[in-house]
């Protein structure tokens, strides 16, 4: 680096040339033998350090000795104009001092005198390939290979200069900064010498015969607390100009790049003497060159297509339909079609077709007017078989486009396991459910840890639809699947543990899923709590109090929370109004009676009374024909089947009945729905679990009138007389009653008989009108003893209750 072009340095302090007479009368020995001080010293320190590649590799560098190189006259009358005496003094200065000495001057000094083919170097500025593989000294003459080096010569290899050279010398401005960092610590160190008035001289200007003391730096009262680049020497044991203690900014973490608060009880961290981290010899980023030689990157899997980038035609209307459906309730797209097909074109023809299967099918396309479109996948099955081999290979294999659309189309995919019924839960229509959330927790983990999207305070990207913030929405999105799902069947297993539902997400996700991810985060802690100690809230000491105390607590703050969705922000003539505010109030009372059905199991109005407002918030959405959600289907289960368990309790029958009878009314106007359906419509619609809860609502029926018969029976034979040991003979009306029921238990008559199966539900015996205490051990515990009926509401979300009306939970008790 050439010393004349460090003009942004000020000028360090000089002193005037001695003349001839000042040279007889020894004043020389000022010169040459003075011992420099701290401040001296130091600047030596840095005119070393900042003289670039012109610096010589023996210690002596001329500035040992302390002389400055700058000689001007000491007569004021004769600036500029040295006479003879002084010329031939300076001449003689100048031998003292070899060429590599005369190089590395203060670089504030004028350095036009003197030969300046001295100061050239006679080697090149970097090895040859052979002398930097064995780190050795390189004394090349130049680069075209020519003239080889000797340690070339030596080995008779060819002397070569292959690799591209790097970039030397200090950052942009860092020769600033140092000197700015010199005058702040003379500052420090000597604070009484400080002259605000006195600045430096120019380089060529006048050095007049003053002492140094009188040459001291401007004072900048802001320097100390000035923010500055990261340098490249801070934090190193070997550098000369470490951080000083005075310096209030934070250290700069190498991994995150973000500025990151001191530890103000470590001592090393509040002297300044941590070092920082990073520089790994094995980091990632550096150059491919700078591999270990044995070190063979491994061959990525290749898949057949994977070089097919020719672009799909994703259909308009099915894009229409998704943003006006899903997208308010599930932002797993981006926001603008624009970005959606930027995104998907990014991907090899396979990954787009995969994702198209999986959008068309949820959106309810009709399919074979898209079946053009598809030349690699030919089937839904298809689809989802690549989709399921793509995502078990690991993250890294698939670029991030690629790794965002597998995920899309795992969460579109599980959204339309809901619409295929019971049959979906064990792999009779298409992949389980289970399958396909496992798959999108374990990629969408890795997914957002890759992009920093699982910190407590994450990157704020301006665009929302980048692909950092696009990671977080599809993993809110995927959170709010598993843990419904997970609270639908029990299992603990595809609940994650992450917070979602933050303000950091309102302005990702938006408003509405912010709010219903706010209602999920209660599911973790139900499910929590049903699948690993079930029992502690039936107990009111220890333990279970306190887990009471605190769910109970959790259901005060989210009472609080009357409009999450903030629908007040909404326009007022916004079609989506009514549809949040239903929303809004089904997901509060649902989550609420979630947690009553855990904390009031000996109080049974609390349960009943929730279930009772879950289905009046139904039955008002199905009158004014509101579109259906995701979230409809966990709703209505969980509190028909609440209510059907509270009908054996004598005091709370007859409410719990007309409660049911509205759960009908609700079913059979999703059923014409389903059946007047064309593309596009009833996205959410789940015909097959409507059956199933219909068939148990008729289960229950038969077996309540069963009781009551049973009892008039049994009062009829008291008030005539008989033993309560024998029981009448039946006469032929109540004959036929009981077949009458029999009948609509296997479904031979009525409404029922279009999805009613074949034989009783499992629990039911026709001919001994009885329910086995294993199968619904809720009823047999209610009908036991003379004392209070009780049934215990826990063991719903303990098996899961979806896998009651699918008839799962039967099974797995044999």
């Amino acid at each position: 680096m050439n010393s004349r072009e460090q003009s942004d340095l000020p000028p360090a302090p000089s002193y005037p040339s001695p003349n001839g007479a000042q040279m007889a009368q020894g004043a020389m020995q000022y010169y040459g033998n003075r011992q420099l001080t701290t401040d001296e010293l130091l600047s030596a320190e840095l005119s070393r350090e900042t003289s670039g590649p012109g610096l010589g590799d023996g210690s002596s560098n001329g500035v040992h000795h302390g002389q400055s190189m700058v000689l001007s006259s000491s007569n004021p009358g004769d600036m500029g104009r040295p006479s003879s005496e002084d010329q031939h003094a300076h001449q003689h200065m100048l031998h003292q001092f070899t060429p590599s000495q005369q190089v590395g001057v203060d670089p504030n000094h004028d350095l036009s005198y003197g030969d300046q083919s001295a100061r050239k170097r006679s080697k090149i500025s970097r090895a040859c390939d052979e002398c930097r593989r064995k780190k050795v000294r390189c004394d090349a003459s130049s680069e075209t290979g020519l003239e080889t080096c000797s340690n070339c010569r030596r080995l008779g290899v060819v002397c070569q200069f292959s690799r591209v050279p790097m970039k030397r010398g200090p950052s942009k401005g860092y020769i600033k900064e140092l000197a700015e960092r010199l005058h702040t610590l003379e500052n420090q160190m000597q604070p009484g010498m400080v002259q605000s008035d006195v600045s430096y001289q120019g380089i060529n200007e006048v050095s007049l015969g003053r002492s140094y003391q009188d040459f001291t730096s401007p004072v900048d009262s802001g320097s100390a607390n000035r923010k500055r680049t990261y340098s490249v020497f801070e934090g190193l044991p070997s550098s000369s100009f470490a951080q000083p203690s005075f310096n209030t900014r934070g250290s700069q973490n190498a991994f995150d790049g973000g500025d990151t608060t001191a530890d103000p009880y470590n001592p090393t961290v509040t002297s300044g003497t941590a070092s920082k981290p990073g520089n790994l010899f094995w980091n990632p980023t550096g150059n491919e060159q700078d591999l270990p030689s044995g070190l063979e990157m491994t061959e990525l899997p290749r898949h057949e297509g994977d070089d097919d980038m020719s672009p799909v035609t994703l259909d308009e209307a099915t894009l229409d339909i998704y943003y006006q459906e899903v997208h308010a309730l599930l932002p797993i797209l981006p926001h603008t079609r624009e970005r959606t097909l930027e995104l998907l074109h990014q991907c090899h023809r396979e990954a787009q077709e995969i994702f198209c299967y999986a959008l068309y099918t949820v959106t309810r396309t009709d399919l074979t007017r898209v079946a053009g479109n598809f030349e690699r996948v030919t089937s839904f099955g298809h689809a989802q078989d690549l989709l399921l081999f793509h995502t078990r290979q690991p993250l890294i294999v698939h670029s991030t486009p690629v790794n965002i659309i597998w995920l899309q189309s795992l969460l579109l995919m599980a959204i339309d396991c809901d619409t295929r019924g019971p049959d979906n839960l064990v792999g009779n229509d298409s992949a389980p459910k289970h399958t396909l959330i496992s798959a999108a927790s374990k990629l969408g983990y890795d997914l957002a840890k890759s992009q920093g999207q699982l910190k407590s305070k994450r990157t704020s990207d301006p665009d929302v639809d980048s692909e950092a913030n696009l990671t977080r929405r599809v993993y809110v999105s995927l959170v709010i699947l598993a843990r419904w799902y997970a609270i639908s069947v029990a299992d603990a297993t595809v609940i994650g543990g992450q917070e979602i539902g933050g303000r950091e997400d309102e302005r990702v996700v938006g408003q509405i899923t912010t709010g219903i991810a706010s209602y999920s985060t209660f599911l973790s802690e139900m499910v929590t709590l049903a699948t690993v100690e079930p029992n502690v809230c039936q107990t009111n000491t220890g333990l279970g109090r306190m887990v009471g105390a605190n769910l109970v607590a959790s259901l005060e703050r989210l009472a609080d929370m009357e409009d999450i969705f903030k629908i007040h922000e909404l326009p007022e003539n916004s079609n989506a109004r009514p549809l949040f505010e239903s929303l809004q109030a089904q997901l509060y009372w649902t989550v609420r009676l979630l947690i009553k059905r855990h904390v009031f199991v000996y109080s049974p109005f609390e349960i009943i009374y929730c279930a009772q407002e879950v289905v009046n918030e139904l039955h008002k959405a199905t009158s004014n024909s509101r579109a259906q959600t995701p979230f409809d289907l966990h709703s209505l289960a969980l509190a028909s089947m609440t209510l059907l368990e509270a009908t054996v309790l004598p005091e709370h029958a007859t409410e719990c009945w007309d409660s049911l009878q509205k759960v009908e009314e609700i079913l059979d106007r999703r059923s014409k729905r389903n059946a007047s359906a064309t593309e596009f419509e009833n996205i959410f619609g789940t015909p097959s679990w409507d059956a199933k809860i219909r068939v148990f609502l008729e289960w229950r029926r038969i077996k309540s009138q069963e009781s009551q018969l049973q009892e008039s029976i049994g009062a009829i034979a008291k008030s005539s007389g008989q033993g309560s040991g024998s029981q009448p003979p039946l006469g032929p009306n109540e004959q036929r009653s009981l077949q009458h029921l029999a009948d609509l238990a296997v479904g031979a008559e009525g409404s029922v008989n279009q999805n009613a199966p074949s034989t009783p539900p499992p629990g039911l015996s026709v001919e001994q009108g009885e329910t086995s205490p294993d199968l619904a051990p809720q009823l047999a515990q209610s009908q036991s003893g003379n004392g209070r009926v009780v049934v215990d509401f826990t063991m719903l979300t303990r098996e899961g209750y979806l896998n009651v009306f699918s008839g799962l939970i039967y099974r797995r008790n044999r």
